[in-house]
């Protein structure tokens, strides 16, 4: 993208791995790590779900504080250059007016204590749109994985994403922004491989961003997914919660460092059928780096290592990012 630019990558998604499974769910387009592709039945005491709730709480306080400390800081900061190619958490910044982004990311999780062999591949296409400027913005995703189990592969489409974003507010001298995001999932995967969950459902999503001084940004998001009658619970209603933040570091314009961490309290079935809740939680060091061309066209690419935090979490996986961004049209 230009790199004065203020853009956004999307909310988060929700991929069904397996029927008896239950959902996978990301907090973007480009990501499908939170939900491991085999679910453990264990849940989680309320304790320790009080406790993280508490750890994210301070840490947002602890990010508030340091935002109000900092002086006011314009767009031309390092910072600056890359502004909406985060990985796993999503940014609060629209296309603006004329400027469409394309995303690919491809993804490899495993989870050795589901199986030896036990892997999964992610492919998603995002796609985003500003109608006409930056106000409003939509944008849709593509799914495909291939998940391996029990010595078995399956493969094919999950659910498609339709995304509408607001740009509710963005200050242009510190990049601070909220844009909330409204998302509806289409049933088109197929629940019987476990690539989806036969159902019309919804996720929302609130991001903030904002600059830390000349040389960092931090991104906050908080949402959830609703699934009526979904197919990996038996046709029961899913309701899954998610925090999420993360901090990024420009080492110049062109290249940054980045932290993200995410946890999501998912709703689903154990193994003998009873309601449960299970909290899941990773942390994913990644670092990105910008081509800049002519005609205000950006290439980025990019490349995380998600770990996972807890038990119920992937072990550990790879992720691998690539956006371009240019002109469809130009303002008047």
């Amino acid at each position: 993208m230009p790199t004065d630019m203020a853009m956004n990558v999307d909310a988060f998604a929700s991929y069904p791995q397996s029927r008896k499974q239950g959902p996978r769910i990301g907090l973007t387009p480009e990501s499908s790590w939170v939900a491991p592709f085999l679910s453990r039945s264990a849940p989680i005491p309320r304790w320790q779900l009080r406790k993280a709730t508490g750890q994210w709480l301070a840490a947002v306080a602890a990010m508030i504080s340091v935002w109000a400390l900092v002086p006011v800081v314009r767009a031309e900061s390092r910072a600056a250059g890359i502004m909406d190619n985060s990985f796993l958490v999503e940014e609060a910044y629209n296309q603006e007016t004329g400027v469409v982004q394309h995303i690919l990311t491809l993804q490899r999780e495993v989870n050795r204590q589901s199986g030896s062999d036990a892997q999964a591949w992610h492919l998603n296409f995002t796609q985003e749109w500003p109608v006409p400027d930056q106000v409003h913005q939509l944008s849709f995703t593509l799914p495909y994985s291939f998940v391996r189990e029990q010595g078995r592969w399956t493969d094919g489409w999950g659910d498609v994403m339709l995304n509408y974003r607001h740009q509710l507010w963005l200050n242009q001298d510190r990049l601070t922004a909220l844009a909330p995001r409204a998302t509806v999932i289409l049933p088109t995967g197929d629940a019987d491989r476990g690539l989806g969950e036969e159902t019309l459902g919804a996720q929302f999503n609130l991001p903030f961003s904002t600059l830390l001084g000349d040389v960092a940004f931090c991104h906050l998001n908080a949402g959830l997914t609703a699934l009526p009658d979904a197919a990996s619970a038996n046709d029961r209603d899913l309701v899954h919660y998610h925090l999420a933040g993360s901090l990024i570091y420009a080492i110049s314009r062109e290249l940054h460092l980045l932290v993200e961490w995410a946890g999501i309290w998912e709703d689903g079935l154990s193994t003998r059928g009873h309601r449960r809740h299970e909290w899941k939680t990773l942390i994913s060091p990644g670092v990105r780096y910008a081509v800049n061309l002519p005609q205000d066209v950006q290439i980025v690419g990019g490349v995380a290592v998600p770990l996972g935090l807890n038990g119920a979490a992937p072990d550990y996986g790879v992720f691998l990012y690539l956006s371009i961004e240019h002109f469809m049209w130009r303002p008047r």
